[in-house]
């Protein structure tokens, strides 16, 4: 953690950026498959001028390939930019969609209490599954919710899966 906060601290951004094009080329290419957990840790104020694929689009590639986003928002560090709270929205939802989380660290000292706080969570997670009573194989979207019988455990999972699909 504390060689990742070195890293991002020497980071200068500028430019138009292509955000949901770079999430959406890096799913399909890199993390393709549904077969083993996937995980991205991005580090963004979030800002997108010119991609052509949505933020839906990313959660929908990323549910069908078992892939789970961790943002970590830029914005609160430093000079606030018009439009940040826009992308802290799409940042959370991006995250929470997929399963991962988001962060929005006022300090850059606390990039590294972010990132142990990812690797601790990727280490105790636990993966449940059952069968469908739903025996169609149409590809579609279907919603799941889990519900805790004691209050103090916390319960973070995706809103739903992607049936497998025939022919």
């Amino acid at each position: 953690p504390a060689l990742l906060t070195r890293a991002v601290k020497r980071m200068h951004a500028g430019g138009g950026t292509r955000l949901y094009d770079a999430l959406y080329f890096v799913v399909q290419n890199k993390f393709n498959g549904p077969d083993a957990r996937k995980v991205i840790v991005l580090i963004t104020d979030g800002d997108d001028k010119s991609s052509r694929r949505s933020p839906q689009d990313v959660v929908d590639l990323a549910r069908r390939n078992n892939v789970s986003i961790y943002a970590i928002s830029m914005n609160a560090v430093g000079t606030v930019r018009e439009g940040a709270d826009r992308s802290d929205e799409i940042l959370r939802m991006l995250a929470s969609e997929t399963g991962g989380d988001g962060f929005f660290p006022k300090k850059l000292e606390k990039l590294a209490s972010n990132f142990e706080r990812i690797a601790e969570e990727l280490r105790s997670q636990y993966t449940i599954g059952y069968r469908s009573t739903n025996q169609q194989r149409d590809g579609t979207f279907r919603q799941i919710r889990i519900e805790m019988k004691k209050p103090h455990y916390s319960v973070r999972t995706r809103p739903g899966y992607y049936a497998a699909k025939t022919g």
